[in-house]
């Protein structure tokens, strides 16, 4: 499973994994590319604004996200999400 695709203006994110191997990919808007294997007990990844990033589930995973904004699923304006063309 791919997930991400994108980036936030505002949000800033620490992300982990709690079961499973993630692979997390990062690019920021230089074109500078950094790549991460999240693992339980191992990796974490702080996603500051402005940095588009990719998740792929090498396994069957979770993925924990604690995040300085609120997301509602249902509520647009809670949404600090954009596509990585709005870069």
């Amino acid at each position: 499973k791919i997930g991400g695709k994108e980036f936030h203006r505002v949000r800033q994110e620490i992300v982990f994994a709690t079961k499973g191997r993630i692979k997390w990919m990062c690019k920021d808007m230089f074109g500078n590319k950094r790549e991460f294997v999240l693992t339980p007990n191992g990796v974490c990844v702080y996603v500051p604004p402005f940095i588009l990033h990719t998740y792929e589930a090498l396994e069957e995973s979770d993925l924990v996200v604690i995040a300085n904004t609120l997301f509602d699923p249902n509520n647009k304006k809670t949404q600090d999400t954009y596509p990585p063309e709005f870069l």
